[in-house]
């Protein structure tokens, strides 16, 4: 977990890494919220294709019921937040944006080509949040042999 506090304290770039933790994905979401950051998790179990992610992918990042099932609403939906950035009912807007992608390398093995599309819409997505000052981290369990060019946190 010192990896994650290093994420949290501002002590690591942010961006798209494969994630050597073990922590149970609650303790995870726990250690994110105390921080003030917003927790997604994307349970690469749960699916194998492109829709599949897609979906899961709107389900765990809380996009709008008129998100459109596709890349460019992905991309568009990753890049807004709107929903989580200016939250309701005088909710504290998070401090930055941390994913947790267990089991990635499912994907990324059943669909290299999406998978390709998907990380490079995560890394996009993360260097323009720090251009705009706000951290985003997506974190990768589970694909070490599909993204072994990625650093490892």
């Amino acid at each position: 977990m010192n990896r994650l506090h290093d994420i949290l304290n501002g002590k690591v770039m942010p961006g798209v890494y494969r994630f050597s933790s073990v922590a149970a994905q609650q303790r995870v979401r726990r250690e994110v919220e105390k921080a003030g950051q917003a927790f997604f998790y994307l349970d690469g179990r749960a699916f194998a294709d492109k829709a599949g992610f897609l979906k899961a992918a709107a389900q765990a990042f809380g996009f709008p019921e008129s998100y459109g099932q596709n890349w460019d609403a992905f991309e568009e939906g990753i890049r807004d937040l709107e929903w989580v950035r200016k939250p309701a009912n005088g909710g504290i807007a998070p401090k930055g944006f941390v994913a947790l992608f267990d089991e990635a390398g499912r994907f990324a093995k059943a669909n290299p080509q999406d998978w390709a599309t998907a990380r490079d819409i995560f890394e996009n997505a993360s260097k323009e949040w720090r251009e705009r000052g706000l951290p985003m981290f997506v974190l990768l369990r589970g694909a070490y042999a599909v993204a072994s060019d990625l650093d490892v946190l």
